[in-house]
C-alpha cells in the first residue's frame, strides 16, 4: 500500500500526506504555504484528526509551530521561531478559547517579557519584563482598563524596591520605595498641576520624617521640610539653584519662630530673624 502521496503544480511540490493508513488520509500532510513557505501537518496522538501545523521556509527552517491540545480543531499553542531558536509564544493554557498567555524571549531563548490573563476574563493584565532570565518589572491592571495602574520594579533578590501606582489617567501619580521587609522608606506624590512627580516624603517607623519638593520641575530638590511628630519642624530652602540651603526656617506649631538666611550664598548663615526681630549672628 501506498504511503507516500504527492500533488504537483509543474515540477512543484504542492501537498503531501504521509503514513500507514492510505487510502483515504495520512497521518502527516504537507502543502505550500504563502511566500514560498511549506506547512506541514499532523495527526501526532493517532485519533485521525490534525493537531500539529509546523511552517518552514524554503530551506526547511522551521518559523512557527501551532498545536491543538484540546481537539477542537484550532491551535491552543502557537509558536514563532527566528534563527532556529524560539522567539516568540502564545497559548491558550485554559481551554477557554482566548490567549491567557504571550511570552518573547532573547537570543538564549530565555524569557524576555510575558503577559497573563490573572483572573480569566480574557483580558491580559498582568506584564513582566525580564533581562538576563530574572525578573526586574513587573506590571498589573487591577480595575480592568487595559493598561496597567501598578508597576514595581524589583532588586536581584526578586524583593519590590519600587512601586508606581497609576490612580487615574495614563501616567503614575505616585511612587513608593520600599526597604527591606517591604517597608515603605518613601514617597513620592504629583506636584499640584497633576504634571509630575515632584514630592519625595521620607518614611521612618511608618511616620513622614522628611519631604522633599522640587518646586521648579529641574528635576532636584529644591526645598526640605522636617518633620517631627507629624508636625513641620523645620524648612530649608535652596533659592538660587546651586542645591545648598540658603533659607532655613524652624516652626513652633505653625509659627516660624526662627529664620537663618545666607543672603551671599557663601554657605554661611549671615542673617537671622526670630519672628520679625533682628538677631546678630556669631561670627564663626
Amino acid at each position: 500500500k501506498p504511503d507516500v502521496f504527492a500533488w504537483y503544480q509543474g515540477d512543484r511540490v504542492t501537498r503531501q500526506e504521509e503514513g500507514s493508513n492510505f487510502p483515504p488520509s495520512g497521518d502527516v500532510k504537507s502543502r505550500s504555504g504563502e511566500k514560498g513557505t511549506q506547512v506541514q501537518e499532523a495527526d501526532t496522538n493517532g485519533d485521525g484528526k490534525i493537531d500539529t501545523w509546523i511552517t518552514t521556509d524554503g530551506s526547511g527552517a522551521v518559523l512557527r509551530k501551532d498545536e491543538d491540545g484540546s481537539g477542537d480543531g484550532k491551535s491552543d499553542l502557537s509558536a514563532w521561531f527566528a534563527g532556529g531558536k524560539l522567539s516568540r509564544l502564545e497559548q491558550d493554557t485554559k481551554g477557554r478559547g482566548c490567549v491567557d498567555l504571550k511570552q518573547s524571549f532573547d537570543a538564549q531563548e530565555r524569557v524576555a517579557s510575558e503577559e497573563r490573563d490573572s483572573n480569566d476574563d480574557c483580558k491580559l493584565d498582568t506584564w513582566l519584563v525580564f533581562e538576563n532570565g530574572r525578573l526586574v518589572r513587573q506590571a498589573q491592571d487591577t480595575q480592568g482598563r487595559g493598561r496597567f495602574d501598578v508597576l514595581n520594579h524589583l532588586d536581584a533578590q526578586g524583593n519590590i524596591v519600587v512601586q508606581e501606582v497609576v490612580s487615574d489617567g495614563r501616567g503614575p501619580d505616585k511612587k513608593i520605595f520600599l526597604g527591606p521587609g517591604g517597608v515603605v522608606t518613601s514617597q513620592c506624590v504629583l506636584s499640584d498641576d497633576g504634571k509630575r512627580l515632584n514630592a519625595r516624603a521620607l518614611v521612618e517607623n511608618g511616620a513622614v520624617t522628611a519631604v522633599l519638593i522640587d518646586s521648579n520641575g529641574k528635576g532636584v530638590a529644591d526645598t526640605r521640610q522636617v518633620l517631627r511628630s507629624g508636625q513641620l519642624a523645620e524648612l530649608q530652602a535652596d533659592t538660587n539653584g546651586d542645591t545648598l540651603p540658603d533659607v532655613v526656617q524652624y516652626f513652633a506649631g505653625a509659627v516660624v519662630r526662627q529664620q537663618e538666611q545666607d543672603t551671599n550664598f557663601d554657605g554661611v548663615i549671615d542673617q537671622r530673624f526670630q519672628g520679625q526681630t533682628a538677631v546678630t549672628v556669631p561670627p564663626n
